[in-house]
Order: C-alpha cells, then structure tokens, then sequence
C-alpha cells in the first residue's frame, strides 16, 4: 500500500477511564495532569489530558490496517 498525498483514513474511538487506566498502567506514567482531576484544573485545563500514546496507537492501527 501507498501513502500518497490528500488520502483519507479514520478511526472512531473513545478515550475513557478504563483506556487511561490501562496506559497508566502499561506505561507507568503517573504523572498528575494525566491522572489527577483537581490538578489538571489548577494548571487551566478542563479536566485530566489523555495520554497522546492512546492516540498514537490508533493512528498506528490506522497506518497498519488501512
């Protein structure tokens, strides 16, 4: 398969508690913003940060798969 320039692919997913879960776990990355409501909000989020590696390994479902 080719990648070519303006090709189109995607991939509905959600991340939720159990996904954060899981990559906390899986990655050992406890850091706060990811994990701790009351201290994301304190840095001017809206709430945790998901792990940008969940989202990752679905672009990379995306690239193996399509």
């Amino acid at each position: 398969m080719t990648i070519r320039v303006g090709d189109r692919a995607s991939r509905s997913f959600v991340v939720d508690e159990q996904a954060m879960r899981w990559f906390q776990q899986v990655s050992e990355d406890d850091s706060r913003i990811h994990c701790d409501e009351r201290y994301a909000k304190s840095r001017g989020f809206d709430g945790v940060i998901a792990y940008g590696g969940i989202m990752l390994a679905h672009l990379s479902y995306l690239l193996g798969k399509c």
